[in-house]
Protein backbone atom coordinates (compact mmCIF):
# COMPACT_ATOMS: atom_id res chain seq x y z
CA UNK A 1 0.00 0.00 0.00
CA UNK A 2 1.32 3.45 -0.96
CA UNK A 3 1.65 6.53 1.19
CA UNK A 4 -0.45 9.67 1.07
CA UNK A 5 0.59 13.27 1.64
CA UNK A 6 -1.96 16.06 2.01
CA UNK A 7 -0.91 19.61 1.16
CA UNK A 8 -2.97 22.48 2.51
CA UNK A 9 -2.70 25.62 0.38
CA UNK A 10 -2.49 26.11 -3.38
CA UNK A 11 -0.13 29.07 -3.57
CA UNK A 12 3.34 28.75 -5.08
CA UNK A 13 4.66 26.96 -1.96
CA UNK A 14 1.99 24.27 -1.95
CA UNK A 15 1.96 23.79 -5.72
CA UNK A 16 5.75 23.55 -5.93
CA UNK A 17 5.92 21.10 -3.00
CA UNK A 18 3.35 18.89 -4.72
CA UNK A 19 5.29 19.11 -7.99
CA UNK A 20 8.59 18.12 -6.40
CA UNK A 21 6.93 15.18 -4.66
CA UNK A 22 5.32 14.12 -7.93
CA UNK A 23 8.67 14.43 -9.74
CA UNK A 24 10.53 12.34 -7.17
CA UNK A 25 11.44 8.72 -7.63
CA UNK A 26 9.26 7.77 -4.67
CA UNK A 27 6.65 5.40 -6.14
CA UNK A 28 3.09 4.78 -4.97
CA UNK A 29 2.65 8.22 -3.39
CA UNK A 30 -0.84 9.69 -3.36
CA UNK A 31 -0.68 13.49 -3.40
CA UNK A 32 -3.76 15.50 -2.42
CA UNK A 33 -3.73 19.31 -2.46
CA UNK A 34 -6.57 21.32 -0.94
CA UNK A 35 -7.05 24.99 -1.81
CA UNK A 36 -9.76 27.05 -0.13
CA UNK A 37 -10.26 29.46 -3.07
CA UNK A 38 -11.68 28.65 -6.49
CA UNK A 39 -8.28 29.27 -8.10
CA UNK A 40 -4.65 28.41 -7.47
CA UNK A 41 -1.80 30.85 -6.93
CA UNK A 42 -2.65 32.51 -3.65
CA UNK A 43 -1.60 36.14 -4.02
CA UNK A 44 0.15 35.38 -7.32
CA UNK A 45 -2.40 35.55 -10.13
CA UNK A 46 -2.70 37.35 -13.45
CA UNK A 47 -5.87 38.98 -14.71
CA UNK A 48 -6.55 40.51 -18.12
CA UNK A 49 -8.67 43.61 -18.66
CA UNK A 50 -8.91 45.81 -21.75
CA UNK A 51 -5.69 44.35 -23.11
CA UNK A 52 -3.74 44.99 -19.88
CA UNK A 53 -2.07 42.16 -17.93
CA UNK A 54 -2.62 42.78 -14.24
CA UNK A 55 -0.54 41.03 -11.59
CA UNK A 56 -2.28 40.59 -8.25
CA UNK A 57 0.97 39.72 -6.50
CA UNK A 58 4.62 39.31 -7.55
CA UNK A 59 5.56 41.07 -10.77
CA UNK A 60 8.22 38.44 -11.41
CA UNK A 61 11.26 36.88 -9.76
CA UNK A 62 14.97 37.59 -9.75
CA UNK A 63 17.09 35.17 -11.73
CA UNK A 64 20.07 35.39 -9.36
CA UNK A 65 18.88 32.20 -7.68
CA UNK A 66 18.25 29.01 -9.62
CA UNK A 67 15.12 27.67 -7.87
CA UNK A 68 12.42 29.54 -9.78
CA UNK A 69 14.21 29.27 -13.13
CA UNK A 70 14.79 25.55 -12.69
CA UNK A 71 11.11 25.09 -11.91
CA UNK A 72 10.13 26.96 -15.08
CA UNK A 73 12.44 24.72 -17.11
CA UNK A 74 10.98 21.59 -15.53
CA UNK A 75 7.52 22.78 -16.52
CA UNK A 76 8.52 23.50 -20.12
CA UNK A 77 8.29 27.28 -19.74
CA UNK A 78 11.89 28.07 -20.67
CA UNK A 79 10.82 29.65 -23.99
CA UNK A 80 8.21 31.79 -22.21
CA UNK A 81 10.63 33.53 -19.85
CA UNK A 82 10.79 37.30 -20.32
CA UNK A 83 13.48 39.42 -18.69
CA UNK A 84 13.01 43.04 -17.78
CA UNK A 85 14.09 45.70 -20.25
CA UNK A 86 17.61 47.11 -19.67
CA UNK A 87 16.15 50.40 -18.42
CA UNK A 88 14.81 48.55 -15.36
CA UNK A 89 18.22 48.94 -13.72
CA UNK A 90 17.41 52.63 -13.19
CA UNK A 91 15.41 53.20 -10.00
CA UNK A 92 14.19 56.29 -8.20
CA UNK A 93 13.21 57.52 -4.76
CA UNK A 94 10.35 59.97 -4.31
CA UNK A 95 11.79 62.48 -1.87
CA UNK A 96 11.04 66.19 -1.43
CA UNK A 97 8.16 65.96 -3.93
CA UNK A 98 10.36 64.90 -6.83
CA UNK A 99 12.01 61.78 -8.22
CA UNK A 100 15.67 61.33 -7.41
CA UNK A 101 17.62 58.65 -9.19
CA UNK A 102 19.33 56.03 -7.06
CA UNK A 103 23.03 56.17 -7.99
CA UNK A 104 24.40 53.15 -9.81
CA UNK A 105 28.06 53.73 -9.00
CA UNK A 106 30.50 55.79 -6.91
CA UNK A 107 30.70 58.74 -9.34
CA UNK A 108 26.91 58.94 -9.67
CA UNK A 109 26.66 58.67 -5.90
CA UNK A 110 28.92 61.69 -5.39
CA UNK A 111 26.84 63.78 -7.82
CA UNK A 112 23.48 62.58 -6.49
CA UNK A 113 21.19 64.88 -4.52
CA UNK A 114 19.71 62.03 -2.47
CA UNK A 115 22.01 62.66 0.49
CA UNK A 116 23.69 65.66 2.01
CA UNK A 117 27.44 66.09 1.66
CA UNK A 118 27.87 64.92 5.23
CA UNK A 119 25.62 61.90 4.56
CA UNK A 120 27.74 60.96 1.55
CA UNK A 121 30.94 61.17 3.55
CA UNK A 122 29.45 58.89 6.20
CA UNK A 123 28.53 56.31 3.57
CA UNK A 124 32.03 56.45 2.07
CA UNK A 125 33.45 55.90 5.54
CA UNK A 126 31.70 52.51 5.71
CA UNK A 127 34.89 50.85 4.48
CA UNK A 128 36.57 51.81 7.76
CA UNK A 129 33.81 50.57 10.08
CA UNK A 130 34.81 47.41 11.93
CA UNK A 131 32.52 44.40 11.45
CA UNK A 132 30.31 43.38 14.32
CA UNK A 133 31.34 40.29 16.24
CA UNK A 134 28.00 40.02 18.05
CA UNK A 135 25.74 37.06 17.24
CA UNK A 136 22.55 38.61 18.61
CA UNK A 137 19.66 39.63 16.37
CA UNK A 138 19.85 43.10 14.86
CA UNK A 139 17.29 45.29 13.13
CA UNK A 140 17.89 46.56 9.62
CA UNK A 141 17.83 50.10 11.00
CA UNK A 142 20.52 49.36 13.58
CA UNK A 143 22.70 47.63 11.00
CA UNK A 144 22.33 50.49 8.55
CA UNK A 145 23.09 53.22 11.08
CA UNK A 146 26.12 51.29 12.24
CA UNK A 147 27.54 50.76 8.77
CA UNK A 148 26.40 53.62 6.50
CA UNK A 149 24.95 56.20 8.91
CA UNK A 150 21.50 57.38 9.92
CA UNK A 151 20.78 59.57 6.90
CA UNK A 152 21.51 56.90 4.29
CA UNK A 153 19.62 54.33 6.36
CA UNK A 154 16.51 56.50 6.58
CA UNK A 155 16.51 57.24 2.87
CA UNK A 156 18.24 54.52 0.85
CA UNK A 157 17.89 51.48 3.08
CA UNK A 158 14.37 52.44 4.16
CA UNK A 159 13.23 52.71 0.54
CA UNK A 160 14.89 49.39 -0.30
CA UNK A 161 13.03 47.62 2.52
CA UNK A 162 9.77 49.38 1.64
CA UNK A 163 9.96 48.01 -1.89
CA UNK A 164 10.47 44.43 -0.75
CA UNK A 165 8.68 44.06 2.58
CA UNK A 166 6.51 47.18 3.01
CA UNK A 167 7.78 47.18 6.58
CA UNK A 168 9.59 49.15 9.27
CA UNK A 169 13.39 48.91 9.31
CA UNK A 170 13.41 49.39 13.09
CA UNK A 171 11.34 46.24 13.58
CA UNK A 172 12.60 43.88 10.88
CA UNK A 173 15.41 41.45 11.62
CA UNK A 174 18.40 41.76 9.30
CA UNK A 175 19.64 38.13 9.58
CA UNK A 176 16.10 36.80 9.05
CA UNK A 177 15.17 39.03 6.09
CA UNK A 178 18.52 39.79 4.43
CA UNK A 179 21.01 37.20 5.66
CA UNK A 180 23.36 37.95 2.77
CA UNK A 181 24.03 41.44 4.13
CA UNK A 182 25.24 40.05 7.44
CA UNK A 183 27.28 37.41 5.58
CA UNK A 184 28.91 40.12 3.46
CA UNK A 185 29.96 42.01 6.58
CA UNK A 186 31.40 38.91 8.20
CA UNK A 187 33.04 37.44 5.12
CA UNK A 188 34.54 40.62 3.66
CA UNK A 189 34.57 43.02 6.62
CA UNK A 190 32.01 45.45 5.20
CA UNK A 191 29.57 46.18 2.38
CA UNK A 192 31.93 48.18 0.16
CA UNK A 193 34.67 45.57 0.61
CA UNK A 194 32.14 42.90 -0.35
CA UNK A 195 31.00 44.79 -3.44
CA UNK A 196 34.59 45.28 -4.56
CA UNK A 197 35.34 41.58 -4.08
CA UNK A 198 32.19 40.51 -5.93
CA UNK A 199 32.91 42.93 -8.77
CA UNK A 200 36.37 41.39 -9.08
CA UNK A 201 34.78 37.93 -9.25
CA UNK A 202 32.50 39.10 -12.06
CA UNK A 203 35.43 40.54 -14.00
CA UNK A 204 37.31 37.27 -13.64
CA UNK A 205 34.25 35.37 -14.84
CA UNK A 206 33.98 37.60 -17.91
CA UNK A 207 37.69 37.20 -18.65
CA UNK A 208 37.14 33.44 -18.72
CA UNK A 209 34.27 33.83 -21.16
CA UNK A 210 31.55 33.40 -18.57
CA UNK A 211 28.57 35.73 -18.35
CA UNK A 212 27.82 37.59 -15.12
CA UNK A 213 24.19 38.27 -15.91
CA UNK A 214 22.89 34.73 -16.12
CA UNK A 215 21.54 32.26 -13.61
CA UNK A 216 23.13 32.50 -10.22
CA UNK A 217 25.06 35.69 -10.94
CA UNK A 218 25.52 38.26 -8.17
CA UNK A 219 23.27 40.77 -9.96
CA UNK A 220 19.90 39.28 -10.81
CA UNK A 221 17.42 40.40 -13.46
CA UNK A 222 13.69 40.61 -12.88
CA UNK A 223 12.08 37.82 -14.89
CA UNK A 224 8.48 36.91 -15.60
CA UNK A 225 6.56 34.41 -17.69
CA UNK A 226 4.99 35.47 -20.96
CA UNK A 227 1.31 35.86 -20.14
CA UNK A 228 2.00 36.73 -16.52
CA UNK A 229 3.02 34.98 -13.32
CA UNK A 230 -0.41 33.34 -13.18
CA UNK A 231 0.71 31.18 -16.09
CA UNK A 232 3.33 29.54 -13.88
CA UNK A 233 0.65 28.73 -11.29
CA UNK A 234 -1.71 27.36 -13.92
CA UNK A 235 1.02 25.20 -15.47
CA UNK A 236 1.75 23.67 -12.07
CA UNK A 237 -1.96 22.99 -11.53
CA UNK A 238 -2.23 21.40 -14.98
CA UNK A 239 0.68 19.06 -14.28
CA UNK A 240 -0.80 18.08 -10.91
CA UNK A 241 -4.20 17.46 -12.49
CA UNK A 242 -6.90 15.91 -10.32
CA UNK A 243 -4.62 15.99 -7.29
CA UNK A 244 -5.65 19.65 -6.87
CA UNK A 245 -8.99 20.26 -5.17
CA UNK A 246 -10.24 23.85 -5.44
CA UNK A 247 -12.87 25.52 -3.26
CA UNK A 248 -11.99 22.95 -0.59
CA UNK A 249 -11.06 24.72 2.65
CA UNK A 250 -9.53 22.46 5.28
CA UNK A 251 -11.69 22.77 8.38
CA UNK A 252 -9.95 20.38 10.77
CA UNK A 253 -6.69 18.53 11.28
CA UNK A 254 -6.18 15.68 13.72
CA UNK A 255 -3.45 13.18 14.51
CA UNK A 256 -4.36 9.71 15.69
CA UNK A 257 -2.60 7.71 18.38
CA UNK A 258 -0.90 5.65 15.67
CA UNK A 259 0.58 8.77 14.04
CA UNK A 260 -1.88 8.86 11.15
CA UNK A 261 -3.15 12.31 10.21
CA UNK A 262 -6.80 13.00 9.45
CA UNK A 263 -7.77 15.94 7.27
CA UNK A 264 -11.29 17.25 6.73
CA UNK A 265 -11.82 19.55 3.75
CA UNK A 266 -14.58 20.85 1.51
CA UNK A 267 -17.37 19.45 3.64
CA UNK A 268 -16.31 15.92 2.75
CA UNK A 269 -15.49 13.05 5.15
CA UNK A 270 -12.01 13.15 6.65
CA UNK A 271 -9.21 11.42 4.75
CA UNK A 272 -6.15 9.83 6.34
CA UNK A 273 -2.60 10.80 5.47
CA UNK A 274 0.91 9.69 6.37
CA UNK A 275 2.16 13.27 6.07
CA UNK A 276 0.65 16.74 6.04
CA UNK A 277 2.29 19.83 4.54
CA UNK A 278 0.84 23.17 5.61
CA UNK A 279 1.70 25.82 3.03
CA UNK A 280 -1.17 28.20 3.81
CA UNK A 281 -0.63 31.56 5.61
CA UNK A 282 0.72 31.39 9.16
CA UNK A 283 -2.62 32.42 10.66
CA UNK A 284 -4.36 29.53 8.90
CA UNK A 285 -1.64 27.12 10.02
CA UNK A 286 -2.07 28.35 13.59
CA UNK A 287 -5.83 27.78 13.50
CA UNK A 288 -5.51 24.21 12.22
CA UNK A 289 -2.83 23.31 14.76
CA UNK A 290 -4.45 24.91 17.80
CA UNK A 291 -6.26 21.70 18.92
CA UNK A 292 -3.10 19.64 18.41
CA UNK A 293 -0.22 21.77 19.73
CA UNK A 294 -1.22 25.07 21.31
CA UNK A 295 2.35 26.33 21.77
CA UNK A 296 3.17 25.76 18.10
CA UNK A 297 -0.09 27.43 17.14
CA UNK A 298 0.75 30.48 19.25
CA UNK A 299 4.18 30.82 17.63
CA UNK A 300 2.65 30.82 14.16
CA UNK A 301 -0.12 33.23 15.15
CA UNK A 302 2.48 35.73 16.38
CA UNK A 303 3.93 36.23 12.87
CA UNK A 304 2.77 39.66 11.72
CA UNK A 305 1.72 40.66 8.20
CA UNK A 306 1.78 44.01 6.42
CA UNK A 307 -1.38 44.89 4.47
CA UNK A 308 -1.18 46.23 0.92
CA UNK A 309 -3.37 47.36 -1.93
CA UNK A 310 -2.33 46.97 -5.56
CA UNK A 311 -3.58 49.67 -7.92
CA UNK A 312 -2.97 49.63 -11.67
CA UNK A 313 -3.68 52.68 -13.81
CA UNK A 314 -3.45 52.57 -17.59
CA UNK A 315 -3.17 55.57 -19.90
CA UNK A 316 -3.08 56.28 -23.58
CA UNK A 317 0.57 56.84 -24.43
CA UNK A 318 -0.36 60.21 -25.95
CA UNK A 319 -1.68 61.40 -22.60
CA UNK A 320 1.48 60.49 -20.71
CA UNK A 321 4.32 61.92 -22.73
CA UNK A 322 7.87 60.95 -21.86
CA UNK A 323 8.12 59.03 -18.59
CA UNK A 324 11.20 58.47 -16.49
CA UNK A 325 13.52 55.82 -17.88
CA UNK A 326 13.54 53.01 -15.36
CA UNK A 327 11.91 50.48 -13.10
CA UNK A 328 9.88 52.86 -10.96
CA UNK A 329 10.14 54.70 -7.68
CA UNK A 330 9.77 54.14 -3.93
CA UNK A 331 8.87 56.35 -0.99
CA UNK A 332 10.69 55.70 2.30
CA UNK A 333 8.44 54.10 4.91
CA UNK A 334 9.28 56.76 7.50
CA UNK A 335 7.49 59.43 5.43
CA UNK A 336 4.16 57.71 6.09
CA UNK A 337 2.87 58.27 2.55
CA UNK A 338 -0.07 56.13 1.43
CA UNK A 339 1.71 55.19 -1.83
CA UNK A 340 4.77 53.08 -1.06
CA UNK A 341 5.96 52.96 -4.64
CA UNK A 342 5.02 52.87 -8.32
CA UNK A 343 6.38 50.43 -10.90
CA UNK A 344 6.56 51.51 -14.55
CA UNK A 345 5.01 48.17 -15.56
CA UNK A 346 4.89 48.53 -19.34
CA UNK A 347 8.40 50.00 -19.45
CA UNK A 348 9.74 46.87 -17.76
CA UNK A 349 7.49 44.35 -19.48
CA UNK A 350 5.78 45.89 -22.58
CA UNK A 351 3.29 42.99 -22.68
CA UNK A 352 1.57 44.40 -19.59
CA UNK A 353 -0.11 47.16 -21.62
CA UNK A 354 -1.76 47.07 -25.06
CA UNK A 355 -0.17 48.84 -28.02
CA UNK A 356 -0.31 52.60 -27.64
CA UNK A 357 -0.86 52.44 -23.87
CA UNK A 358 1.21 52.78 -20.70
CA UNK A 359 0.65 50.99 -17.38
CA UNK A 360 1.70 51.89 -13.84
CA UNK A 361 1.40 49.54 -10.87
CA UNK A 362 1.31 51.09 -7.40
CA UNK A 363 1.54 49.52 -3.96
CA UNK A 364 -0.22 51.30 -1.11
CA UNK A 365 -0.52 50.75 2.63
CA UNK A 366 2.18 48.68 4.24
CA UNK A 367 3.07 48.29 7.90
CA UNK A 368 2.91 52.00 8.66
CA UNK A 369 -0.38 52.77 6.90
CA UNK A 370 -2.85 49.92 7.51
CA UNK A 371 -5.69 52.47 7.36
CA UNK A 372 -5.22 52.79 3.60
CA UNK A 373 -6.89 49.43 3.01
CA UNK A 374 -10.13 50.88 4.39
CA UNK A 375 -10.24 53.50 1.65
CA UNK A 376 -12.70 52.90 -1.17
CA UNK A 377 -11.44 52.23 -4.70
CA UNK A 378 -11.86 55.82 -5.83
CA UNK A 379 -9.71 57.10 -2.94
CA UNK A 380 -6.96 54.57 -3.69
CA UNK A 381 -6.92 55.47 -7.38
CA UNK A 382 -6.88 59.20 -6.62
CA UNK A 383 -3.89 58.73 -4.29
CA UNK A 384 -1.98 57.09 -7.12
CA UNK A 385 -3.02 59.76 -9.62
CA UNK A 386 -1.87 62.46 -7.20
CA UNK A 387 1.54 60.78 -6.99
CA UNK A 388 1.82 60.56 -10.76
CA UNK A 389 0.82 64.21 -11.17
CA UNK A 390 3.70 65.20 -8.89
CA UNK A 391 6.35 62.77 -10.11
CA UNK A 392 5.62 62.47 -13.83
CA UNK A 393 3.27 65.41 -14.51
CA UNK A 394 0.49 63.06 -15.67
CA UNK A 395 -2.82 64.87 -15.30
CA UNK A 396 -4.96 63.00 -17.84
CA UNK A 397 -7.71 60.61 -16.79
CA UNK A 398 -6.64 56.96 -16.99
CA UNK A 399 -8.37 54.65 -19.46
CA UNK A 400 -8.12 51.78 -16.98
CA UNK A 401 -8.14 51.56 -13.19
CA UNK A 402 -7.95 48.33 -11.20
CA UNK A 403 -7.71 47.67 -7.47
CA UNK A 404 -6.76 44.56 -5.51
CA UNK A 405 -6.55 44.40 -1.70
CA UNK A 406 -4.44 42.06 0.44
CA UNK A 407 -5.10 42.50 4.20
CA UNK A 408 -2.24 40.06 4.91
CA UNK A 409 0.08 40.75 2.01
CA UNK A 410 3.66 40.32 3.24
CA UNK A 411 4.86 38.53 6.39
CA UNK A 412 7.12 40.64 8.57
CA UNK A 413 10.24 38.97 9.94
CA UNK A 414 10.45 41.05 13.07
CA UNK A 415 13.26 40.82 15.60
CA UNK A 416 13.33 37.34 17.07
CA UNK A 417 12.03 35.69 13.89
CA UNK A 418 14.88 33.21 13.51
CA UNK A 419 14.50 32.11 17.13
CA UNK A 420 10.75 31.73 16.54
CA UNK A 421 11.34 29.58 13.46
CA UNK A 422 13.74 27.43 15.47
CA UNK A 423 11.06 26.88 18.11
CA UNK A 424 8.51 26.08 15.39
CA UNK A 425 10.86 23.52 13.84
CA UNK A 426 11.47 21.95 17.24
CA UNK A 427 7.74 21.67 17.90
CA UNK A 428 7.16 20.11 14.47
CA UNK A 429 9.86 17.52 15.18
CA UNK A 430 7.65 16.24 17.99
CA UNK A 431 4.83 15.70 15.47
CA UNK A 432 6.22 13.25 12.89
CA UNK A 433 4.65 13.66 9.50
CA UNK A 434 3.96 17.41 9.89
CA UNK A 435 5.81 19.87 7.65
CA UNK A 436 5.44 23.65 7.37
CA UNK A 437 6.41 25.82 4.43
CA UNK A 438 5.30 29.10 2.88
CA UNK A 439 6.52 32.68 2.86
CA UNK A 440 5.94 33.25 6.58
CA UNK A 441 9.00 31.27 7.64
CA UNK A 442 12.15 31.24 5.50
CA UNK A 443 11.83 33.87 2.80
CA UNK A 444 9.09 36.04 1.31
CA UNK A 445 10.32 36.18 -2.30
CA UNK A 446 8.83 33.77 -4.83
CA UNK A 447 12.16 32.09 -5.56
CA UNK A 448 12.69 31.59 -1.82
CA UNK A 449 9.27 29.95 -1.54
CA UNK A 450 10.14 27.62 -4.42
CA UNK A 451 13.46 26.72 -2.81
CA UNK A 452 11.79 25.99 0.53
CA UNK A 453 9.14 23.89 -1.22
CA UNK A 454 11.94 21.79 -2.72
CA UNK A 455 13.54 21.36 0.72
CA UNK A 456 10.17 20.44 2.23
CA UNK A 457 9.51 17.78 -0.40
CA UNK A 458 12.99 16.34 0.18
CA UNK A 459 12.35 16.19 3.92
CA UNK A 460 9.13 14.23 3.35
CA UNK A 461 10.90 11.83 1.00
CA UNK A 462 13.93 11.38 3.25
CA UNK A 463 11.70 10.66 6.24
CA UNK A 464 9.73 8.03 4.35
CA UNK A 465 12.85 6.37 2.97
CA UNK A 466 14.40 6.11 6.41
CA UNK A 467 11.26 4.82 8.13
Amino acid sequence: MGRRVVIVGGGISGLATAWYLLSSSLADTDIVLFESESHVGGTARTESHQGYLLETGPNGFLDNRTAALDLCHQLGLENDLVRAAPAAKHRYIFLGDKLRRIPAGPWEFLKSDLLSFRGKLRVLAERFVSPSTCDTDESIYSFGCRRIGKEATEILLDAFVTGILAGDTKLISLPASFPRMREMEREFGGLFRAMSALAKQRRQSRSKGKTSTGVGSPAGTLTTVRGGMGKLMQRLAERLGTRVHLASPVTSLDRGADGTWHVTAGGQPAISADAVVLSCPASAQAKLLAPIESTLSAELASIAYAPAAVVVVGYSAGDVGKIADGFGYLSPHRLGRPVLGVIFSSSIFPEQAPAGAVAFRAILGGWGRPDVLNWDDAELVEAVRADLRTTLAIDAAPQLTWVCRWPTAIPQYHLGHLARVSRIDEACSRLPGLYLTGNALRGVALYECVADADRTARRVIDHWRSS
